[in-house]
């Protein structure tokens, strides 16, 4: 499948989805993962850089900048694609938003 990698000083949220071949890594920091944040396959992200709640991650995208919440971001370098959240895209089950 593909390993997982994640810095030792890295923080991820609650409810965090990380798929195969991903990269979590430190360049002069490393990065902070809000609640709810789903890491497509093989993205990278590195560095001292905050990534808020409820965001989508593509495949294969380079994040080295902070992104607010409930965004889809993607690319490399990557941007801001939509102002969709990861919870209202079916990337994870409703019941686990039942009760929030």
């Amino acid at each position: 499948m593909g390993t997982i990698v994640v810095s030792p000083k890295a923080r991820v949220g609650r409810n965090c989805r990380l798929h195969p071949s991903t990269c979590i890594g430190e360049y002069d920091g490393a990065p902070t993962l809000g609640d709810n944040v789903y890491v497509g396959p093989g993205a990278k992200l590195f560095g001292n850089i905050v990534i808020g709640n409820n965001v989508a991650i593509g495949a294969n995208a380079v994040v080295n900048k902070s992104f607010g919440d409930n965004l889809t971001i993607g690319g490399i370098p990557a941007q801001v694609l939509s102002e969709t959240p990861s919870t209202a895209q079916g990337l994870y089950p409703d019941e686990l938003f039942s009760s929030l």
